[in-house]
């Protein structure tokens, strides 16, 4: 089954830092409430090992 999924991603620079918004559109509402529970979880994991990421410090 083929899902049609549109994503964005946008930053913005702010005092603090940077605010990252990310959004996904999915083709009807249906395939929202069949994958979309999985979709976030999983973004939400991506976007805790980026945190990780950024928050190491840089190597020499």
């Amino acid at each position: 089954m083929d899902i049609a999924i549109r994503s964005a991603t946008e930053s913005e620079d702010q005092v603090s830092g940077t605010r990252m918004t990310f959004r996904i559109v999915f083709e009807s509402a249906d395939i929202c409430a069949n994958v979309g529970r999985f979709t976030v979880k999983g973004n939400e994991q991506n976007f805790d090992r980026l945190a990780e990421e950024l928050l190491r410090p840089e190597q020499p």
